[in-house]
């Protein structure tokens, strides 16, 4: 019985070093993450420490990181939803220069290429801009990350009707 109780009393108190260890081991993880660039990743990896291994030093220095990296987060949607706007301008101009030449719309986007624009304009999650024309009326859209109408965030529509903004982040609007 002697034998026995020493165990589990040498195992009781080697568990909370192993969870260090581990602790430790996924916050070098997540910095590894984030420096080779993958933010998404590391931000996942502390919150994840911080949920499993909540009472070591590892996990109040995920708390401390974690800030940083949600901040980075932020700021690449933002900056994709800029890019997004840009390419939503850029393509609404290059519709409006078309029927200024022609005295008509564009029957697809693909008639402005190589002319106006260097490519098919492709939104900066990877889809291409929706493109609506009657006889002299025209829309441009992009669904934004998840390529799927409605949303919120990087998620959230963006649409310009005859060169105007219709629906677009409110922080972006003027």
């Amino acid at each position: 019985m002697r034998l026995g109780t020493a165990a589990l009393l040498l195992a009781a108190a080697a568990l909370p070093a192993c969870e260090s260890h581990r602790a430790e081991k996924m916050l070098a993880e997540a910095q590894r993450q984030g420096a080779s660039g993958e933010t998404a990743a590391a931000a996942e990896t502390l919150r994840a420490l911080m949920r499993d291994y909540p009472e070591t030093r590892a996990a109040e220095s995920a708390r401390d990181l974690l800030p940083t990296y949600e901040g980075l987060l932020g700021v690449a949607s933002r900056n994709r939803t800029r890019d997004a706007e840009d390419l939503l301008r850029r393509t609404a101009r290059a519709v409006e220069l078309f029927k200024e030449a022609h005295h008509s719309l564009p029957l697809s986007l693909r008639v402005l290429v190589p002319e106006s624009l260097e490519t098919m304009p492709m939104d900066p999650w990877g889809h291409e801009l929706k493109y609506e024309a009657s006889e002299d009326r025209y829309a441009l859209t992009t669904f934004g990350a998840d390529g799927a109408a409605g949303g919120e965030g990087e998620n959230q529509d963006m649409r310009i009707e005859d060169g105007e903004f219709v629906s677009s982040p409110r922080w972006l609007e003027p």
